[in-house]
C-alpha cells in the first residue's frame, strides 16, 4: 500500500489525504483514517479553551468555535455569527485600526500577541490577545484571517493595579518629602519672621516714648518737619496703622507656615474628633487664596450662620476642599468667570459644602471616569489623576458623598455631603 498524507497549513481544512492506490481495501482504510482525523479535529476545535475564528477583511465571521462564542457572551457559535453578520456588530472597539491590522498581515503574514479591547454581546468591554494570520490564494491575494483569541482581562487588571500601587507609593513618598521640606522651610521662615515681630514691638514702644518729645517741637507754628514723604502730622496719624500692618503680616506668615506643616504631615483618621465645617473651609481658603485670586475676580463665599459640625479628620476634609477648589480654578478660561463656595444644612442628618465654577465643564463621556485613579484631562499640565480618586476615598471614610453636576456651557458644581456629628 502506498499513500501520502498532506497536512494543510490552515486549520480551516486541516487534513487532506491523497490516496495513491488502486486497492479497494486500502481505499477503505484510508477513508477510515480520513474520518478519524476529521473527528479528532472537530473534538479539538470544539473543546479547546482558546477562541478560534475565521473572518473576512471587512469583519464578517466565517467560523467560530464554542470557546470564542462563550468568551464574547453568546450562547452558541451560530448565534454569534448570525448577530454579528446580520447586524454588523463589531467584536472590537471602534478605535482598532483595521487597515493597519490588514497591512501588517499582508507584510508579515501574521500578527502575534496583539492586545486589544473587545466588546461582549451585552456591551461589556474586556481585553483579548489576538494571534492571527492571513490566508492567501495562489496570487497572494488576502482571502480571510484565521486566528485565536485569549481572554487576558485578569492580567490587564493586575497590571493596572500594580501600576496604581506604584503610583500611590510614589505619591506617598512625595508627600513625605513635602513634609520634610515644609518643616525645613518653616524653620527658615519663622526665624526672620520672629525677628520682624519682635523688632516691630520694640519699635512701637520706642516711638510711643519719642512722640511726646517730638510733639512739643514739631507742632509749634513754623516747625514743619517731614518724615520720609509724609509731614509729621500725617506720619503720627498713620503710624499705628503701619505698625498694625507689620504685626498682622507677621502673624499671617506664622499662621500660613503652621497650616502648611499640618497639611504636609501624615494624619491618622480620628472618627471621634468633632469639627466645624466652616473652620475647615476657611482654612482651605487661606491656603488656596493666592491661586483663587489669580484665577478669578469673582470669588464669593457664603458660610452658614449655624454651627455645622461633623466627626472626622480636619486635615483630610481640608484636602478634599482644596482639591475641589483647584479643579474649579483649573476649569476657568477667564478671570471674569466666577467661583462660588457655600456651606449649609442638607436635611436633618447632613451638612454640605458646595463649590460652583463657571468654567469649561466636564464632557459627558468623562463624567463616569472622574473618580477613576489616574484619569485626568490635565496630563500635559502635570495632573496625576489621583486628586478626585483620593478625595472620594476620604469622603467614603467619613461616610459621606461627593457629587458632580456639569454643563459644558455653564460650568460644574461639586457637592460634598457629610453626616452631622451627633449632639
Amino acid at each position: 500500500m502506498v499513500y501520502k498524507i498532506m497536512k494543510q497549513k490552515r486549520f480551516s481544512n486541516p487534513i487532506n489525504i491523497n490516496i495513491l492506490s488502486s486497492d479497494h481495501s486500502e481505499k477503505k482504510n484510508c477513508h477510515f483514517l480520513d474520518q478519524s482525523s476529521k473527528e479528532n479535529y472537530e473534538k479539538i476545535f470544539n473543546n479547546i479553551i482558546e477562541g478560534i475564528f475565521q473572518t473576512t477583511q471587512d469583519g464578517k465571521l466565517l467560523t467560530v468555535n464554542p470557546a470564542l462564542a462563550k468568551m464574547y457572551g453568546y450562547s452558541s457559535p451560530e448565534e454569534m455569527i448570525s448577530i454579528i453578520n446580520d447586524f454588523g456588530r463589531q467584536g472590537y472597539k471602534s478605535h482598532i485600526d483595521r487597515e493597519k491590522f490588514i497591512e501588517t498581515i499582508k507584510k508579515q503574514e501574521s500578527v502575534k500577541d496583539f492586545e486589544v479591547q473587545a466588546k461582549k454581546k451585552n456591551g461589556d468591554i474586556f481585553w483579548v490577545s489576538v494571534n492571527a494570520y492571513g490566508v492567501f490564494d495562489s496570487n497572494k491575494k488576502l482571502l480571510y484571517f484565521e486566528g485565536t483569541n485569549i481572554d487576558i482581562t485578569e492580567r490587564k487588571q493586575a497590571e493596572k493595579q500594580a501600576a496604581m500601587h506604584k503610583m500611590q507609593i510614589i505619591q506617598a513618598d512625595k508627600m513625605s518629602t513635602l513634609g520634610v521640606l515644609v518643616s525645613g522651610v518653616a524653620h527658615e521662615i519663622n526665624n526672620p519672621n520672629n525677628s520682624i515681630a519682635l523688632s516691630a514691638a520694640v519699635l512701637r514702644k520706642a516711638w510711643e516714648c519719642v512722640f511726646p518729645i517730638l510733639d512739643k517741637y514739631c507742632l509749634e507754628p513754623g516747625n514743619e518737619i517731614k518724615i520720609g514723604a509724609m509731614n509729621y502730622k500725617d506720619f503720627t496719624n498713620n503710624f499705628n496703622r503701619l505698625m498694625d500692618g507689620i504685626d498682622e503680616g507677621s502673624t499671617r506668615i506664622k499662621r500660613i507656615v503652621s497650616e502648611l506643616k499640618e497639611y504636609a504631615l501624615p494624619d491618622a483618621y480620628n472618627g471621634d474628633q468633632v469639627i466645624s465645617i466652616n473652620n475647615v473651609t476657611q482654612s482651605a481658603i487661606k491656603l488656596m487664596g493666592p491661586m483663587v485670586r489669580k484665577k478669578t475676580k469673582k470669588f464669593s463665599m457664603q458660610l452658614s450662620a449655624e454651627p455645622l459640625m461633623f466627626k472626622g479628620s480636619f486635615q483630610k476634609i481640608e484636602q478634599v476642599i482644596i482639591n475641589l477648589l483647584q479643579n474649579a480654578c483649573d476649569a476657568l478660561v477667564s478671570n471674569k468667570q466666577a467661583i462660588r463656595l457655600s456651606t449649609a444644612n442638607s436635611g436633618k442628618k447632613n451638612i454640605e459644602i458646595r463649590i460652583t465654577d463657571e468654567g469649561c465643564g466636564i464632557a459627558p463621556e468623562n463624567m463616569q471616569k472622574i473618580f477613576d485613579p489616574f484619569f485626568t484631562t490635565k496630563r500635559a499640565k502635570g495632573g496625576t489623576g489621583l486628586g478626585l480618586s483620593v478625595s472620594m476615598n476620604i469622603v467614603k471614610e467619613h461616610d459621606g458623598e461627593l457629587k458632580f453636576e456639569s454643563d459644558q456651557e455653564k460650568g460644574t458644581t461639586a457637592t460634598l455631603i457629610l453626616p452631622k456629628a451627633n449632639k
